[in-house]
């Protein structure tokens, strides 16, 4: 009633001076509240209300002193609500640059497009990628890192630890790992104290890291927001004492209006407040509000003003602004629809700051030589390098390396697509191209291939077409004594080399003639199959099937302590190093896998009963299935007649009637493997 009658006598509207009384009884309750002093007075004056106006400025005046200065032995790593030439992610997740107070946190409707301002500067998570997760049956990251960091990750410079805490300011829930050296296999005691949970409740604060055991190495922060939700960092400093924390005050901008000269009235008030809010409004049309000393307690103002247009006036229902608002926002979503949110992406590495790493004497990290500049190999682009101008320096590396004036990578390729298909590379040390390496057979042919995979977009496919294309590809195998006598190590190709397949593709092999190969792409690996024999640490829990599910061998899980047998016999290396040329070898284990591995009698097995299911009743035709499919050719008479005794005989050996054996998948699983057995399955001629 009070308020209706107010409202008639001065003509105001009573809805809204409703909203006004009740939006100034809470700030009056609320100290950081813009309109807190004036509340304050207004409500609390008596009979004298100058003098308690000019008391309450004061006191308010005293409380806001302006920022804390940080102490005098913090080093900042890096701070986020600056302009900063450093700015790392992996990923999209975090806006594409470090946010400043004022800065606009878009809307979703045109009824509210802005949803509010940011009231300190930093690297803000970006709500447009919310939602990113990896796709089902893919497996974490081991360890401490068994958490979902892959395009939400934010990482510092590279900085040297010392005794010093290391404080990490932000508002959010999240983990933080300190990545010392690089070093990212974090399982086990020594590293358990690396990786940080914290959930600051959606207030600004700062996380402390002390790990006085690494002073002396270099190290870098990785921050992961935790689910989705508001996330911001601030600044990373080293530092004794715990960081200022910014204030999410109001009163720091009204205190520079009412500190020289208090206010004399409640009228007088009203204007300090008009002003600094015209200024604020100002400063936002003119995109200025990140500058200045009261940056932060404006942008709470500039906030508030915002939040508030729609619940004390009509602005937000101006046609004009809806208008831009809907064009803008379809743009928005437009652009957001595109995200991909689901992906089997994993983090491998982030371009870091880059630290150029000392020359280790006599390879002691304790002996430390002169720091080694990151730079391209000094016989290639010579001594006269300019330093990386952002980042580690890995981009400009590799832009060296693919440059058209320097076709050493694309030798390097070249050659052991050469190798790989021909058996021995142009440069038979594909490993190796220096100077205790051996030379090329064809250094002009080299370099004819390496110009045109440069030309052709780098393009691995239209090399290997050119390649088994050509004519020397094309050759046969059969030597000529003549060419024999003159090249007897066949380095001028005078012929083409006979080639053993690699174990993977024999196993291949085998699941494609039996029908069980499983073509599909993609999907978690399948546990490597556990013989009895394969005992020691780490044995994983469970073995997985024979025949790996008949999945192609690229999805064999790898366990470097429990590595298949049937791949080791056939030189797959043991996965410790990069290997570019693998050993060919001819060993009894071989022979004896081939007849005796449960895989490879299985596979038979199970061709054998494809071939009497697809084959008919002739016993001819099921002979030249099995020769087809397994070798590509139709047998010989001499093989025909061979295969159909050998078929008889072990009929006979089994005590099958003479009218049976042709139905009986025993024989031809015998077949089957003799196939198998032969070395025209694994090598190619």
């Amino acid at each position: 009633a009070t308020i209706d009658k107010v409202a008639t006598a001065r003509k105001l509207d009573a809805a809204l001076l409703a909203k006004w009384t009740t939006a100034v009884t809470q700030a009056r309750q609320d100290a950081a509240h813009p309109l807190h002093l004036w509340a304050k007075v207004a409500l609390d004056a008596k009979s004298e209300e100058a003098e308690f106006a000019q008391q309450q400025a004061a006191q308010f005046v005293e409380r806001h002193g302006g920022q804390p200065a940080e102490s005098a032995d913090t080093d900042v790593v890096i701070d986020y609500t600056r302009p900063t030439d450093y700015y790392g992610q992996e990923g999209h997740s975090f806006h594409l640059r470090p946010r400043a107070p004022g800065d606009v946190e878009w809307g979703k409707s045109s009824d509210r497009p802005i949803e509010s301002l940011h009231t300190v500067g930093g690297a803000y998570r970006d709500a447009a990628f919310f939602g990113l997760k990896i796709a089902g049956g893919t497996e974490q990251d081991p360890g401490k890192f068994g958490y979902y960091r892959a395009g939400r990750t934010l990482h510092t410079p590279t900085f040297d630890v010392d005794q010093r805490p290391v404080w990490l300011v932000v508002a959010g829930k999240g983990k933080v790992a300190m990545v010392v050296d690089s070093h990212r296999v974090v399982q086990g005691p020594l590293h358990g104290g690396i990786v940080r949970d914290f959930d600051t409740g959606g207030k600004v604060q700062a996380v402390r890291i002390h790990l006085p055991d690494y002073a002396g190495h270099n190290a870098h922060l990785e921050i992961t927001p935790d689910g989705d939700n508001h996330f911001v960092v601030l600044k990373v400093v080293q530092s004794e004492t715990s960081p200022p924390i910014p204030s999410s005050d109001a009163g720091d901008a009204l205190a520079a209006y009412v500190r020289h000269e208090p206010p004399g009235s409640l009228v007088e008030l009203a204007r300090r407040h008009q002003a600094l809010f015209m200024e604020v409004a100002e400063a936002m049309q003119q995109d200025r509000l990140a500058e200045g000393d009261q940056a932060t307690s404006r942008a709470v103002i500039a906030d508030w003003i915002v939040q508030s247009l729609p619940q004390f006036g009509a602005a937000m229902d101006d046609p004009r602004i809806k208008e831009i608002a809907s064009s803008f926002l379809a743009k928005q979503e437009a652009a957001a629809s595109k995200i991909v949110r689901e992906s089997r992406t994993a983090m491998g590495m982030m371009d870091g700051s880059g630290v150029d790493e000392h020359v280790l004497i006599r390879g002691s990290h304790k002996n430390l030589g002169e720091p080694a500049p990151r730079q391209m190999l000094v016989a290639i682009a010579g001594e006269d390098q300019q330093p990386p101008k952002q980042g580690s320096g890995r981009l400009e590396l590799a832009r060296q390396m693919v440059d058209p004036g320097n076709p050493f990578a694309s030798r390097v390729i070249v050659n052991r697509l050469w190798h790989h298909l021909t058996g021995r590379g142009i440069v038979q040390s594909v490993d190796n191209f220096g100077v205790l390496g051996q030379g090329p057979t064809h250094p002009e042919l080299l370099d004819h291939l390496a110009v045109q995979f440069m030309e052709q977009g780098w393009s691995q496919k239209q090399m290997i077409r050119q390649i088994m294309l050509s004519s020397t590809y094309m050759m046969s195998s059969k030597p000529e004594a003549s060419a024999e006598k003159a090249d007897p190590a066949n380095l001028l190709l005078h012929r083409m080399r006979i080639r053993r397949l690699q174990g993977e593709v024999i196993r291949d092999s085998m699941l494609a003639v039996s029908g069980r190969l499983n073509p599909s792409v993609g999907g978690p690996p399948v546990e490597v199959h556990l013989t009895e024999f394969m005992t020691g640490r780490g044995r994983p829990g469970g073995s997985g099937p024979l025949d790996g599910d008949g999945r192609r061998s690229v999805y064999i899980k790898v366990r470097r302590n429990f590595l298949s047998p049937m791949m080791l016999a056939f030189d797959t290396p043991i996965p410790f190093n990069a290997v570019g040329q693998r050993n060919t070898s001819n060993v009894p284990a071989q022979a004896l896998i081939l007849m005796n591995d449960p895989f490879v009698v299985g596979q038979a097995e199970r061709w054998a009963k494809q071939i009497l299911a697809d084959g008919g009743a002739d016993v001819e035709d099921q002979i030249e299935s099995i020769y087809l499919q397994g070798l590509g050719r139709a047998p010989s008479e001499t093989e025909r007649t061979d295969a159909y005794q050998f078929l008889k005989e072990q009929a006979e050996l089994y005590g099958i009637a003479e009218d049976k054996w042709p139905q009986d998948p025993r024989v031809w699983t015998d077949l089957c493997h003799v196939v198998f057995n032969l070395k025209e399955f694994i090598y190619i001629d």
